[in-house]
């Protein structure tokens, strides 16, 4: 099986994740920024990225577009997001992948991890609940966020083996 490991990181979370993934596979296995293509040879295809702070659930662009070309390939997903992601948000995100998949592919499923939020984003949050005590959704948005910290992290990376090892029927590392 020739594999591909394609990264949309404009944080770094995926692009971390997808080098360590990366050592499950043989040596040839590339880790490479989505937006440098791909070559056609692939059989399996493990695409991350990163979601926004703002849209948990929607796929990036760049995503979809890259998806969009690919034909006749086995695809395994992996992404951060910002909030730790319950079943409801993970369901959603699923189904927006298998919706924009080409029929010739086969989706073989999604590792789900949180990610850190950048601390800009959680200082700006956090300054504005102080001004705006009664916010609770705002209040509990700055929580996910500062829970966060420090995600992806070895645990995040154990779980993320191991499911991809389960997915793809790998031998055990």
């Amino acid at each position: 099986m020739f594999c591909r490991i394609s990264y949309f990181s404009p944080q770094g979370h995926a692009r971390e994740l997808a080098y360590l993934f990366r050592r499950l596979f043989p040596s040839n296995t590339q880790a490479v920024d989505i937006r440098n293509g791909f070559s056609g040879e692939e059989t399996l295809h493990i695409i991350g990225f990163e979601f926004h702070e703002s849209a948990c659930e929607q796929i990036p662009d760049i995503v979809k577009k890259f998806v969009n070309e690919l034909t006749y390939k086995e695809l395994l997903f992996f992404a951060t997001c910002p909030v730790c992601p319950d079943s409801k948000i993970r369901e959603q995100i699923e189904r927006n992948l298998i919706s924009i998949l080409p029929e010739t592919c086969k989706y073989s499923g999604l590792y789900l991890c949180q990610g850190e939020v950048r601390c800009e984003v959680v200082d700006a949050l956090a300054k504005n609940v102080s001004c705006r005590r009664g916010d609770a959704e705002a209040q509990m948005l700055l929580r996910q966020y500062r829970k966060g910290r420090g995600h992806s992290n070895r645990e995040d990376i154990r779980n993320g083996y191991r499911y991809l090892s389960a997915a793809l029927q790998l031998k055990s590392f």
